[in-house]
């Protein structure tokens, strides 16, 4: 995976370039951080490189993630890698969060080994939504929500469902914005939680534009203009 190439950025349209580094630079999570704010769409790719392990060492076993969200990651590696041994995980026990990015690290590396990792691990996570949508307290939480924007304003409640540790995730809305934020986050706070973000949008049908700023290395602030999809937006 390589050394952290400067900043985690992102792809941003042409209208909102994100900040230039100067190839070659580089830097660790110890010694050097700058901070930078990126517009992603649906069109966007990350760009940046990183190192997992770096990400999660500062992960304890408190730190932990519901087993549902194992199996689909696993599936993609016995994909590719048949010699893969899985393991059996139950939806609602938890397991460690080092473990998990591990598996996520080996998934992303396999499945889509031409583009940069932080994609990969923002492609990886698209399916986190529907992981939690087919379970049974997936399918009540979100019969209660109804729609992306109440969603994804009670996203600290359903990430306390699945997540437990050292992280501190808090929502709020106005209007049809959803602002998100992470801190302490021990993993890939630039990538992974903008694939699950992401992946809600999907479920609902609807659009995006989100703005990140990447704060430190494991704490970013998410904020989400929900949008009409291009259908809804042709119908009308």
């Amino acid at each position: 995976m390589g050394t952290l190439r400067g900043p985690s950025r992102l792809l941003a349209p042409p209208s909102n370039p994100p900040s230039s580094i100067p190839a070659g630079d580089s830097c660790t999570l110890v010694d050097v951080f700058r901070a930078s704010t990126v517009v992603v769409t649906p069109d966007s790719q990350l760009t940046s490189d990183f190192d997992m392990a770096e990400r999660t060492a500062t992960a304890t076993p408190r730190d932990t993630i519901k087993g549902m969200f194992f199996p689909r990651v696993e599936a993609m590696i016995t994909a590719r890698d048949p010699s893969w041994r899985t393991t059996e995980h139950v939806s609602f026990r938890d397991y460690p969060l080092t473990d998990y990015f591990r598996l996520v690290s080996t998934a992303a590396q396999l499945t889509h080994p031409d583009v940069p990792f932080s994609e990969a691990v923002r492609r990886i996570a698209g399916a986190d939504f529907s992981a939690f949508a087919n379970t049974r307290v997936g399918r009540i939480s979100l019969a209660f929500m109804g729609d992306a924007l109440t969603t994804l304003d009670q996203s600290d409640y359903l990430y306390n469902i699945v997540l437990k540790g050292q992280a501190h995730i808090v929502s709020e809305r106005e209007g049809d914005v959803v602002t998100i934020r992470y801190r302490s986050y021990p993993g890939p706070v630039e990538a992974y939680p903008l694939g699950t973000i992401e992946s809600t949008l999907r479920h609902f049908g609807k659009g995006w534009r989100i703005t990140i700023e990447h704060l430190a290395p494991l704490d970013a602030n998410y904020t989400i203009e929900v949008q009409p999809s291009p259908s809804q937006t042709a119908r009308a």
